[in-house]
């Protein structure tokens, strides 16, 4: 089906489209098959939603920066940054990575 179970929630969440996508997209793999099928289980009243989402190509977008500190402390903590200079060093790569992406 199209739900998962959030345990902080205590219920079944739908799936979201990039779930569903990167699901499809293992379908068919070059190195695995020759080509690729996959089918959508729900309900009938999320089926347009998903051929809708699925069909219509809507652009992503990053959600980074709402955790940039997460990331900063993350890289930090795996010792990749160090210093003052490292972090500044590494948010200025972030961002124009986030620049060339947009």
């Amino acid at each position: 089906g199209t739900q998962i179970y959030a345990s902080k929630r205590s219920s079944f969440i739908d799936l979201g489209i990039l779930d569903v996508m990167q699901i499809f997209g293992r379908a068919g793999q070059p190195q695995f098959d020759k080509f690729g099928e996959g089918v959508i289980i729900t309900t009938h009243d999320k089926l347009s939603h998903y051929l809708t989402l699925l069909t219509e190509q809507n652009p992503i977008e990053s959600q980074f920066l709402e955790s940039l500190a997460d990331n900063l402390n993350a890289e930090i903590a795996l010792g990749t940054v160090t210093n003052v200079e490292e972090a500044v060093k590494w948010v200025d790569f972030a961002m124009e990575e986030l620049k060339l992406k947009t």
